[in-house]
C-alpha cells in the first residue's frame, strides 16, 4: 500500500476500535482499506488528485474523512448522515470542495473494494464515477494537484 505524503492526519486508532465500528455497522472493506486508515488517517495529502487526461476530467480531494471520535466530519458520523442514500453499499472516506464525495464500495460482490466519485445532485447509480477498480488503484493514481 502507497504510503501518501501526510499535510494533516487525525490519530491512529485502536484496531480494535475499527474493528467495533466496522463490525457494529456490519460494514466490510478491503484490508488495505483498513491499513490505510491505521498506518494513515490522513485529513490532507500532499497527493489530492486523480486526472483522467484522455476525458480532460480531475477530481480533487478537499479533505479525508478520517476515523476520529473527536472531528465532526468523521468517518462514523458520515456514514450515518449517508447510509441510506447509499443503501449501505457504499462508505464516504472524502470529499471535494463542493462536498461530493469519494466512496468506496461496501457491498460484497463484484463492485467491492472499487472507488466512486459520487455526485449528490444525482440519485444512485447514476450518479457514481469509477475512479479505480480497487483501493491500492486509487491511492496509485492519487497525485499532487496540477497547477
Amino acid at each position: 500500500m502507497r504510503q501518501l505524503t501526510l499535510k494533516n492526519q487525525s490519530p491512529l486508532p485502536k484496531k480494535e476500535k475499527l474493528k467495533s465500528f466496522l463490525t457494529d455497522n456490519g460494514i466490510n472493506v478491503p484490508e488495505t482499506f483498513n491499513e490505510f486508515l491505521l498506518t494513515q488517517n490522513p485529513i490532507s495529502t500532499s497527493e489530492n488528485a486523480i486526472y483522467f487526461d484522455d476525458i480532460d476530467r480531475e477530481y480533487i480531494i478537499h479533505a479525508f474523512i478520517s476515523f476520529d471520535d473527536n472531528r465532526e466530519n468523521s468517518l462514523q458520523n458520515s456514514y450515518d448522515d449517508y447510509v441510506e442514500i447509499t443503501e449501505n453499499e457504499y462508505l464516504p472516506f472524502a470529499y471535494d470542495m463542493g462536498g461530493w464525495l469519494f466512496m468506496l464500495c461496501i457491498k460484497l460482490g463484484t463492485d467491492f473494494g472499487k472507488v466512486y466519485f459520487y455526485r449528490l445532485d444525482e440519485p444512485i447509480p447514476e450518479g457514481l464515477r469509477l475512479l479505480a477498480n480497487s483501493f491500492d488503484e486509487f491511492l496509485d493514481k492519487l497525485e499532487t494537484e496540477r497547477t
